[in-house]
């Protein structure tokens, strides 16, 4: 079962089967060198008779690469704007990979900054602790101060008393006598 191919060509099917560029296929039209179908209206497609392109190509024409339709100049052309545009996308991609690689050094830095905050913060923390707790240990013993020193305003207090007293008074006088309070003796107390 074969497939039966068409008589005739539109000038596009006609670059596209011959590989030349459709102003090519004009030319050949106006030269004469291929036959066309005859137009019924005045806007009627042109119609390469597809034989007259086959026995052209096989006999003058030289075809250029398949499908290309572009001159072997233009085609020079192309490929170095294109080696060109490599050159600038390969030079875009050692750019991005130098950003890159300034970008993973930047991350590190960060990194490393963090973790010596980090620690230095939680030197400062231990350091806040171990203040908090010689804070409490002198606010204790300030206290044990201050009740030693209540006591010792108290015995001044009775001991002045004492002295203000005429002699025969200081004889029945119980100022002198220790207190009976659970509280820790003074040197005062020992006299």
């Amino acid at each position: 079962m074969s497939s039966k191919l068409p008589k005739h060509l539109s000038i596009k099917e006609c670059a596209s089967a011959s590989g030349k560029s459709a102003s090519t296929i004009r030319n050949w039209i106006k030269q004469g060198k291929v036959k066309t179908k005859s137009k019924k209206h005045k806007n009627s497609k042109v119609m390469v008779e597809r034989d007259s392109l086959m026995a052209l190509l096989h006999t003058s024409a030289q075809p250029t690469i398949s499908g290309s339709g572009v001159s072997k100049d233009n085609r020079l052309a192309n490929v170095d704007a294109l080696k060109q545009k490599i050159r600038d996308l390969e030079e875009s991609l050692r750019l991005l990979e130098l950003v890159s690689k300034s970008d993973k050094q930047m991350i590190t830095n960060y990194q490393h900054l963090i973790s010596s905050q980090k620690e230095l913060i939680e030197a400062r923390e231990n350091e806040n602790a171990r203040i908090h707790k010689e804070f409490m240990v002198v606010k204790s013993d300030y206290q044990l101060l201050l009740e030693s020193n209540n006591q010792l305003t108290t015995r001044l207090s009775h001991l002045n008393t004492y002295l203000s007293l005429p002699w025969w008074k200081k004889l029945s006088s119980s100022l002198l006598l220790e207190d009976k309070s659970p509280t820790k003796a003074s040197s005062f107390d020992k006299m």
